[in-house]
C-alpha cells in the first residue's frame, strides 16, 4: 500500500473511491465515526473527511508490508471481496454516481478471470474507465 503513495494519481483514485463510499454510507443513514485517534471535530468537514482518514491511516497504521484485503485474497488464490466492498457502493449509488468503484469492480473481475495482472501499470486504463482522465 505504501508504494501507491508514490503514484500521486493513485492517491486521487483512492480519494475519489472513498468519497463515493462515504456518499453511499451517508445515503444509508450512517454517520462518520471517529477512528484512528481522530475526533468528531477532525471529521466534521465532509469535504475533507476522506483525505483526513487516508492521511491518518498512511501516517500511522500502514506498514511497509501492509497490503489491501483484495490483493491479500489474490495472493492466497482466493476470490476477492470487491463485490462486497466496492460493489456495495455501486449497488447503493448506481454506476453513474459511483464510477470509480464501478471501474474497480470491473478491473478486479478482469484480474480474477486472468485477463489482467494486478499491477500499477494498469492505472491509466483504470483511471480512464473511472472517468478520472
Amino acid at each position: 500500500m505504501l508504494a501507491s503513495l508514490k503514484h500521486e494519481a493513485m492517491r486521487d483514485l483512492m480519494i475519489a473511491s472513498g468519497r463515493e463510499a462515504l456518499a453511499a454510507g451517508l445515503a444509508q443513514g450512517y454517520e462518520v465515526q471517529p477512528i484512528f485517534g481522530l475526533t468528531a471535530e477532525d471529521l466534521a468537514d465532509r469535504d475533507s473527511v476522506v483525505e483526513k482518514l487516508l492521511d491518518t491511516l498512511y501516517a500511522g497504521f500502514v506498514l511497509p508490508s501492509t497490503t489491501t484485503t483484495i490483493l491479500h485474497d489474490w495472493s492466497k488464490g482466493r476470490r476477492s471481496e470487491v463485490d462486497e466492498i466496492n460493489g456495495a457502493v455501486v449497488a447503493e449509488l448506481g454506476p453513474d454516481a459511483a464510477p470509480v468503484n464501478a471501474a474497480v469492480v470491473e478491473f478486479a473481475h478482469r484480474i480474477e478471470r486472468g485477463e489482467l495482472e494486478p499491477k500499477i501499470g494498469n492505472y491509466a486504463e483504470l483511471a480512464a474507465l473511472a472517468g478520472l482522465t
